[in-house]
Formats: C-alpha cells, sequence, structure tokens
C-alpha cells in the first residue's frame, strides 16, 4: 500500500435525506444504489485521473443495517459495486464506523441496549454532543464484539473489498466510559477517582487503550489478512488518548496503515501546526515500517499545496473534493463531479509517475537532530497541564522555521544504536519515560522542564533520569545549528517548509512554499554531494543546478508551490 492513492467514492442513492444532518457520511438512510453506467462513469474518472484505491463512503454503520435487517441486502450492492471497480483495476477499502450506534434508543431491542456504553459520571446511557448527538456501542461488550466482528467477516467476504478503514473505535464520551460491568469486570474492579497521583487512575487510563488495542486485534483475526487502517488524526494528542482511550501504539496491534489529517479548511494559515502532525506521523510509520495515509481537503487551486505537505513528510494521499470546504463529508460528494479537482489530481499524479522510483520508499529525514514524541508522557501524565503538547509543538516549529532537519523518533528508539545517527536528542517535557541507559550515547542532550520525573506509569521517580532539564519554552536552536548535518540551509525564509529525506543514490530535498513567493535564491550546503537537480509538478522538465565546493545554489524562480531537489552523494 506504499502506492496508495485513495479517494472517496460513493455509490448510494441519496434523494433528500440528508438535510439537517452535520454528519451526512453517517448517514442513517438506505435506499438502494446508483444505475452501473453512472457507477462506471465515476469509476473510469477516478482510474483516469490515477487514483487506485476507492473509499466506500456513506455505508459506514454496519450495526445499524443488522438492525433493520439490511445486512445482506447493503453486502450485496456493495459487492457490486466492488466488482465494477476490480474490472478497472482499482482496489476498494469500506469504511465503516464502530463505537457510534444512534442518535436515539427508539427502537433498540433489550439486547441492542445491553450492548450500550455506560457512563459512569451520569449512570445513564454514555452519550456525545458532537454530530447532532450520538449514543455509544461497548466496545469491551462481548455481544457487541461477536456481532460487530461476524458482520465485518461477512462484509470481507462477500464483498471482496481489498482492505477496511474501521472508524471511532474508542471510548468518546470521557473518563468515566464505561463502567458497564464487562468493563468493571475486565478491569478488575470499580473506576477510581480522577488523580493522576495515584497508580488506580493511571491503571484505568491504561486499561481503556488496552481496550481499544484488543478491539483492533480482534477485527483483525476476524477479517485476515487484508489491509485495516484505524483513525487517529492528531499526534501528540493526550486527550484522545487519555479521554477517548485511543492511541496509535494499541491501534497497531491490529492495523496495519495508519492514518492522520490535514482537513483544516484554513491550512495556509495553520500550516505549522498541520506539519508538526505529519512530522509525527512520518517519525510513526518508519518505526512501524507501514504506510501513513494522510486525508486532505482543499480548493481546487490549493491541491497541489496539500499534495506537497503530504509528500514531504512520506504520506500517501487520501482525497476529499472541493466541496468538503464549505460542508462535512458526504456521500453525495464525489470527487469525479468537479472537473477541476479531477484535472488538477491527474497533473499531480502523472507528474508522480515520472519520478516515482525515486519517491518511493524515500521516508527516513536526513538529520543529525531527533525530536522525541513521548507516548508515556501523551498517555499518563495529566492532560489538562498542557505543557508536553505546547513544548513538543514549540520545538518542532522552532527547528522547521531554522530549517534544521530533524527526525521525531519513539520511546523504543531511545538507544544509544538507534540514537547513533544523531548528534542532538530533543526531550520536550517527557514528564513520563521508560527505564533507559544513555549513557552510550555520544551526543547531547536536550531535556526540558520535567522530563524524566516520572516513570513510564506515572511514578514519581526517586532520582530523575536527567541531571539538568532546560526551562520550558525556550526554544533556542542557535546551538544545534553549528552541529554537524547532513544538509545546512542557508537564508531561506521561514514559510518555506524544507525537508529533506534519505534517497537510494543520495538525497531528496522537499520545497513546499507555504508563504509569499520566494524572491531570493536558496542556498543549500550539503557534504560528499556530485550533482544536484530540481523538479516539480509546475516544471516540464527537471533542472540541473549549480553545484560547488558542497555548496547548491537554488533560483527563486525555481521554487513553485512544491518542488524536490534530488542530490546525488558519492
Amino acid at each position: 500500500m506504499n502506492d496508495m492513492r485513495a479517494v472517496n467514492w460513493s455509490f448510494k442513492k441519496c434523494g433528500n435525506n440528508l438535510g439537517g444532518m452535520t454528519a451526512p457520511c453517517m448517514d442513517p438512510v438506505y435506499i438502494g444504489i446508483r444505475d452501473d453506467a453512472s457507477i462506471r462513469r465515476e469509476v473510469e474518472i477516478l482510474k483516469d485521473a490515477g487514483f487506485n484505491t476507492l473509499m466506500i463512503e456513506g455505508l459506514r454503520r454496519l450495526m445499524l443495517y443488522e438492525h433493520e435487517g439490511k445486512s445482506a441486502e447493503v453486502r450485496a450492492t456493495i459487492a457490486h459495486a466492488v466488482r465494477i471497480a476490480h474490472e478497472a483495476g482499482l482496489r476498494v477499502f469500506h469504511h465503516s464506523t464502530c463505537s457510534l450506534a444512534g442518535q436515539t434508543l427508539d427502537g433498540l431491542s433489550p439486547a441492542e441496549l445491553s450492548m450500550l456504553s455506560i457512563d459512569g459520571e451520569t449512570g445513564k446511557y454514555a452519550h456525545i454532543d458532537c454530530w447532532n448527538g450520538w449514543y455509544l456501542w461497548c466496545l469491551n461488550n462481548p455481544d457487541f464484539k461477536r456481532t460487530y466482528y461476524r458482520l465485518a467477516k461477512q462484509l470481507v467476504e462477500e464483498t471482496r473489498v481489498d482492505g477496511m478503514m474501521t472508524d471511532e473505535v474508542y471510548f468518546r464520551s470521557g473518563w468515566r466510559d464505561c463502567v458497564c460491568p464487562h468493563c468493571l469486570t475486565k478491569f478488575g474492579g470499580p473506576i477510581p477517582e480522577v488523580d493522576f497521583n495515584r497508580p488506580e487512575w493511571l491503571a484505568w487510563i491504561r486499561f481503556r487503550l488496552r481496550s481499544v488495542g484488543d478491539f483492533y486485534e480482534g477485527l483483525r483475526a476476524a477479517i485476515g489478512g487484508i489491509p485495516l487502517m484505524g483513525c487517529k488524526n492528531d499526534e501528540p494528542n493526550p486527550f484522545h488518548s487519555q479521554l477517548y482511550g485511543e492511541n496509535n501504539d494499541e491501534r497497531m496491534r491490529g492495523t496495519s496503515i495508519l492514518f492522520t489529517e490535514i482537513g483544516d479548511r484554513k491550512l495556509k494559515e495553520n500550516w505549522q501546526r498541520a506539519v508538526s502532525n505529519c512530522m509525527a506521523y512520518q517519525g510513526l510509520g518508519n518505526h512501524w515500517k507501514v504506510p501513513v495515509a494522510i486525508f486532505g481537503i482543499s480548493n481546487t487551486e490549493d491541491i497541489e499545496f496539500t499534495y506537497g505537505l503530504r509528500m514531504a513528510h512520506g504520506g500517501r494521499p487520501w482525497v476529499g473534493g472541493s466541496a468538503l470546504m464549505k460542508r462535512s463529508l458526504s456521500p453525495e460528494d464525489n470527487l469525479s463531479d468537479v472537473p477541476g479537482d479531477v484535472e488538477e489530481w491527474k497533473r499531480l499524479f502523472r507528474w508522480e509517475d515520472r519520478y516515482w522510483k525515486r519517491l518511493q520508499n524515500s521516508t527516513r529525514p536526513a538529520a543529525s537532530a531527533a525530536l522525541l514524541l513521548s507516548a508515556s508522557t501523551r498517555d499518563q501524565h495529566d492532560c489538562e497541564k498542557g505543557g508536553f503538547v505546547k513544548e513538543y509543538h514549540g520545538w518542532n516549529k522552532a527547528l522547521t522555521e531554522a530549517h534544521i532537519p530533524f527526525a521525531v523518533i519513539t520511546e523504543d528508539e531511545l538507544t544509544p544504536v538507534s540514537l547513533a545517527p544523531y548528534s542532538v536528542l530533543i526531550v520536550p517535557q517527557s514528564v513520563c519515560l521508560p527505564d533507559i541507559d544513555l549513557s552510550g550515547y555520544k551526543g547531547k542532550i536536550i531535556a526540558t522542564g520535567e522530563s524524566g520525573t516520572r516513570d513510564a506509569c506515572g511514578k514519581r521517580r526517586s532520582v530523575p533520569l536527567f541531571k539538568h532539564c532546560r526551562p520550558l519554552h525556550e526554544f533556542d536552536v542557535s546551538a544545534i545549528l553549528s552541529l554537524p548535518a547532513p544538509l545546512h540551509v542557508k537564508d531561506a525564509p521561514s514559510s518555506l517548509l524544507i525537508r529533506p529525506v534519505w534517497s537510494a543514490d543520495g538525497m531528496l530535498v522537499h520545497l513546499v512554499n507555504c508563504g509569499e513567493p520566494v524572491r531570493n535564491p536558496l542556498i543549500l550546503e550539503v557534504e560528499n554531494g556530485i550533482e544536484a537537480k530540481i523538479f516539480s509538478p509546475d516544471f516540464p522538465e527537471e533542472f540541473p543546478l549549480s553545484f560547488s565546493s558542497g555548496r547548491i545554489v537554488v533560483p527563486a524562480e525555481r521554487i513553485k508551490t512544491y518542488s524536490v531537489i534530488h542530490i546525488r552523494t558519492e
């Protein structure tokens, strides 16, 4: 799936049933599918544009169709559409929801009601207000799990989909979701009081995270070896892991593709936050050696910008049409209905085809600085304090704006061997950390705040891991600039995103212009380089660059929305 080019695809009839729904992608009404001619037309348009993976939208709610007695009919229509896509040589993923039970309890049987989550704060069925309000299934309820796994297995076997994206696998109503008998028995006691200094409370948080991992692991066993993607669209996000019970570490026990989003409708204003998240997922993808699918939306004129952000971080595009800039994801919004979007993606994918041999598998940052993403702190340190996230994003922003190449690493990589390529390790407010021994690491360590004062389970250490920690929010990178690095950038605007990665014969340097047009030449310094060329979707051909004594000069007119410099080394 490293070559994934995915796009939302809906073939269902919508009628007039979408009015007033804030989340029509979870539309509960099934009234059939479109005629074969319409489905084939959409498939051929998307294939011609260069997409190779269709993500089925509008039919997410497996449990609902079972409740309505329509499961077999829905599976048969999905199978019919999948056959049409397969005849055209395209892969198909089914996008399903898990925890979202319904917006009302009307009509649910006693057996179905017994599968719902119980909120320990209210003592009632767990409920969330977002998306017009939803009740929630309990992930630990054995009857729910058996039913869901059976429906997923039947879906895969009968429709022949090539993969699944199973969304909303969490305890969404908050810390006290769920206190049903199954959850409390599995946990081994009553729910503790909220107190991050109590090991019982931290164990409760870990239990909910583990329950999500258990669900994905069971789903993997049910559907077999096809690709499975979960949803987690922000890293690091303690609110997701602590309040909702979901993290990538547990989810990867069952899934085989990572997922995130750059779905901000003001992405050009907020690009720094987006690329910080993308850097985290690039690090996680490299750690687990799996593809990263990045969903994004944009106006037609900004498609290349969102494409460049994905490519600069080793991500593969999952595409939504420009209609999504105005409303929530809807079964009515197929990209094939927007000719301008189709033509732009066709242009970009044809360019990608020309250079794919260079681009593929080049995802590991060419960097001598490592920035730690601490899973233990994300999951076990009080999320309402907020310092960890601010510190992580602050260092990410400082390094990016100073054009210092860096890699995001995980706690598993805190070993002298894994850290050997890096001359500096940055540990940003990583309060909770596992027991590590970095005495053999030869580089510089910059730890900040309370880093290393608690263990991986949140227990305060008698002796902190680090003797000296810098104050929070002092993102001084001046000392890092002078350290040896694979690439040094001279006098580039801070709004020019520069992401170098190792390639088979040297280095690729991704350039994404996130601000005003670049006015002055870009100067790069690299060791052992012998040749440099620049290529872009906006150039008809690649262009050689001036290269002398390790210095590369990139003319300003060659820096467009998205460009890539290919540097061959000895």
